[in-house]
Formats: C-alpha cells, sequence, structure tokens
C-alpha cells in the first residue's frame, strides 16, 4: 500500500466553462420526476447531450414545473413542456421514459450571478435551458401532419375506348 499527502484544498477545480449561447443540437438522456425544492410540487429533471455544431458530448440540464403552488410558474412550465413535446413529436406521455432518446434544438443561456433576496445566497453565472425546437431527425405528431383530400375516383371507360396495346 502507498501513503499518500493530499488535501482536497489543494487541487485545482476543473475549468469546463459556460457553454456559450446559441441554439445546439442535443439529445435527452434521463428525464427524472421530482419534488420542488419546497416539496410542494413537482419537476421534471431533464439532461441533455449535446450533440453539435460544437461543445459535443457536453451535459446540460433543465428544470421543468409540472405542478406549483404558484400558478405563473406552473404556466410557464406547461408551456415549456408542451414546447418539448412538439419538439421532439409526443403528443401524449404517460411516462418520463418515452422523452428518452428525442433529438431536438435546444436554445441556451447564460444566466448571470446573483444574489437570492429572501436568502442573501449568491449564485454564480450559470447556464440554462430557454427554448425547444425541432431538429431535422424529430418525427412530427400526427395532429401536425397536413391532410390531403383523396383523389377522385376515376371515370367510367366509355365503351370501345380500349387503348391499342389492350386490344388482342
Amino acid at each position: 500500500m502507498a501513503f499518500l499527502e493530499i488535501n482536497i484544498k489543494d487541487l485545482p477545480k476543473p475549468k469546463y466553462g459556460l457553454i456559450p449561447e446559441g441554439w445546439y443540437s442535443a439529445s435527452i438522456q434521463e428525464v427524472e420526476l421530482k419534488a420542488t425544492k419546497d416539496g410542494s410540487g413537482q419537476k421534471l429533471s431533464v439532461k441533455f447531450s449535446i450533440l453539435g455544431p460544437t461543445q459535443q458530448g457536453r451535459s446540460i440540464y433543465a428544470n421543468i414545473n409540472i405542478k406549483n403552488n404558484s400558478k405563473t410558474a406552473e404556466e410557464i412550465g406547461r408551456a415549456q413542456l408542451g414546447e418539448l413535446m412538439r419538439a421532439i413529436g409526443l403528443s401524449h406521455v404517460s411516462d418520463t421514459d418515452q422523452f428518452v432518446g428525442g433529438n431536438l434544438q435546444i436554445k441556451v443561456v447564460v444566466k448571470p450571478a446573483s444574489v437570492n433576496k429572501l436568502t442573501g445566497e449568491q449564485y454564480e453565472e450559470k447556464n440554462e435551458v430557454k427554448g425547444y425546437k425541432a431538429s431535422g431527425d424529430a418525427i412530427p405528431i400526427a395532429d401536425s401532419i397536413p391532410s390531403f383530400p383523396k383523389p377522385a375516383a376515376p371515370a367510367p371507360k366509355a365503351e370501345g375506348s380500349t387503348p391499342p396495346w389492350g386490344k388482342k
């Protein structure tokens, strides 16, 4: 056995940096239903893996409120959920696993550093996902597929109108 004298305080923190703002192709890797911070609501925690055009392999998370004491927060969350579902081609969801593997475009922004006015807690600047749209390989939901009128039945043939190749 080898003995080491290493203190975590002496080791540098990894510097990944923030993901630059913009639209990125991404794939949904995980989706979990979690309680909100105060425990009274529910949110979806969504893990995205960036596919490109840059930052390939980087992960970013989004939290989407689906049940919240604040009606405004719940309305915003449900709008985000609808946008996400449309982007990956889902018209109905009964299990969080249905999201996994969905490909889409995500809009990444940088949220500036801030201070919580109630607790005084300081937050560093961080990335947030602020938008979703379909990518080229998303399957459209049935409601968005255009319908076309059925072609009219062919007119009945008049007698003696057999084409030359049909005569023997």
